[in-house]
């Protein structure tokens, strides 16, 4: 039975088992890159964490958050938006 967006319970496996695939590609590909810079590992840390073993970020229930899907988001965005 499909969810109201759309997508059933085994798309919805199918699509995350196929996205930690690739996530776990193109990190093994970055890691294997010679000249990868040591500031790059937080990022690593968080394609591993949060994308390849789906880890649940923890934050306090009054903090507020904000999601992007670009890292190219002004920084005046989001202090509008009362974050920091």
């Amino acid at each position: 039975m499909a969810e109201p967006n759309g997508i059933n319970e085994r798309q919805r496996e199918l699509f995350i088992r196929k996205s930690t695939r690739v996530a776990a590609s193109y990190l093994k590909r970055a890691k294997a890159l010679s000249e990868m810079p040591d500031a790059a590992k937080p990022f690593f840390d968080v394609l591993e964490n949060i994308y390849i073993k789906l880890t649940d970020i923890q934050k306090p229930k009054d903090m507020k958050s904000i999601g992007t899907l670009c890292v190219m988001v002004p920084a005046e965005l989001v202090y509008a938006a009362g974050l920091n």
